[in-house]
């Protein structure tokens, strides 16, 4: 299919092939995340939920089709270069510097702008908004928080690049529900209310709860995408339902 500016989503995966040396994937997997909304990814494990935010990163072989950002093709780039562009990625390990202190872990986040003082302060005061246990913590060494707190400090680091695009690896993995309901809410709000953040791509083990706080969802099966739509229908769709909602 041809690729339409009028059809241009923020950023927008078309019949994207991607795997690891010969292994493919991802087949065919086509996302759009369109400006201001959160887009969540769910599916079991080994489903390549992880593998299409991977893809984005270029840290994949990409074998087929097109990934791009506001209509600029990121497949031919480096990681860093895609970073630069203005994507944030958080993984799943919280890879934070444990000898270094909260303070200067979001310091190293703000690679982008380092050269803008004042806008350093302010996504500072952002982030410390929008998880004020940090605020509490910020001369204590990383390694000493706790996981659920570590787990904030490694996306209040990636918020603190200013992005356009924040990629989320599963957010929820070790919190406990509260606080993994609590940081998925700041995680819609973040999304609505930061002028430079223009979409955010969750990818969720926990789909109730990453479908309750997006505004579209994908559900990944063996490498391709099976359902998609609005999150809302999705809580309703009966094979969502029988595979990802019941206990």
């Amino acid at each position: 299919m041809a690729w339409s500016e009028s059809e241009l989503s923020v950023l927008e995966l078309r019949n994207v092939d991607a795997g690891y040396g010969k292994l493919q994937i991802l087949q065919s997997v086509s996302i759009s995340a369109p400006l201001r909304s959160v887009v969540s990814i769910i599916g079991a494990n080994g489903a390549g939920k992880t593998t299409v935010l991977r893809a984005i990163m270029n840290l994949v072989k990409i074998m087929g089709g097109e990934i791009r950002l506001n209509g600029l093709l990121l497949n031919d780039k480096p990681w860093y270069r895609i970073a630069q562009m203005g994507i944030a990625f958080v993984p799943q390990k919280r890879e934070i510097f444990a000898p270094l202190t909260v303070m200067e872990n979001l310091e190293v986040g703000a690679y982008r702008i380092r050269w803008n003082k004042q806008q350093m302060k302010h996504n500072l005061e952002v982030v410390l908004e929008f998880f004020p246990q940090l605020k509490k913590k910020l001369s204590f060494r990383a390694g000493t928080l706790s996981g659920g707190e570590q787990k904030m400090l490694s996306i209040a680091r990636g918020l603190m690049s200013h992005p356009k695009v924040l990629l989320l690896d599963e957010p929820s993995l070790g919190l406990s529900p509260a606080m993994a309901e609590e940081l998925f809410v700041n995680i819609h709000r973040i999304t609505r209310e930061q002028p430079n953040l223009e979409t955010t791509i969750i990818v969720e083990q926990n789909a109730f709860l990453a479908l309750e706080v997006s505004d579209l969802g994908y559900v990944l099966e063996g490498g391709r995408v099976v359902l998609s739509g609005a999150s809302r229908e999705l809580l309703g769709n009966p094979h969502v339902k029988a595979a990802y909602l019941t206990a």
